[in-house]
């Protein structure tokens, strides 16, 4: 089976509580997808939960599949500046 792209994809947050920590929340993407088998491609979804990241195919390990990633949302890296970098080293091992 092909892995479905996400492009213009941001990170949000689930749930929405704001008396839960950050640190707590479970981090998901939300994007237009490409190549879904359920979704039309550019249909805006947001992931399931993320597991991990994979640097060597550039996918995110979700709950429920993996996704490839394309382009960050530019106004959410704007908003974020280096939001894709970070987001991608937060997985990697610490030394």
């Amino acid at each position: 089976m092909k892995t479905p792209r996400l492009e213009n994809w941001a990170i949000v947050f689930h749930p929405v509580d704001l008396y839960l920590a950050p640190e707590l929340r479970a981090q998901h993407l939300n994007g237009e997808v490409f190549g879904h088998p359920d979704h039309a491609d550019g249909k805006i979804v947001t992931t399931s939960r993320i597991l991990g990241y994979d640097p060597e195919t550039n996918e995110v390990v979700c709950f429920s599949r993996r996704y490839k990633l394309g382009q960050i949302s530019l106004d959410y890296e704007k908003t974020y500046p280096e939001a894709e970098k970070r987001f991608k080293e937060s997985f990697s091992p610490k030394n």
